[in-house]
């Protein structure tokens, strides 16, 4: 006997949308799911199979170009933000110029001795 109610979906008021995905892709793969009154059963696994994998496949590829998406819209934001110099503080973390020498005698290497023949 096959167990039932083993995949659940996450979000109940997606259901239907996922019923029209599987029948699309079931189109794509070449099965007809109105065939039998959608009963299929008489169908070897491998060819539901297909028709899951493709599902999978083309999940992932859509949460792919969500991220990547999210990431340039973040970054374009960060870009926005800098350029327009709002809340951006591009020194945080850096020592400022008056802890610097205020003279660097660059005749003399940092050994001590003379830069060149000198």
């Amino acid at each position: 006997m096959a167990r039932r109610g083993r995949n659940q979906i996450m979000v109940p008021q997606a259901r239907q949308a996922m019923d029209k995905f599987k029948y699309e892709i079931a189109n794509q793969v070449g099965v007809d799911m109105d065939q039998n009154g959608g009963y299929l059963g008489h169908l070897p696994s491998a060819v539901l199979g297909r028709i899951g994998g493709q599902m999978v496949r083309n999940m992932i590829a859509a949460a792919q170009n969500s991220l990547s998406q999210q990431a340039t819209t973040g970054l374009t934001a960060g870009f926005s933000q800098a350029l327009t110099g709002s809340k951006v503080n591009l020194t945080s973390g850096y020592t400022d110029e008056t802890n610097f020498a205020p003279h660097v005698d660059i005749s003399k290497s940092p050994m001590g001795g003379p830069i060149g023949n000198a």
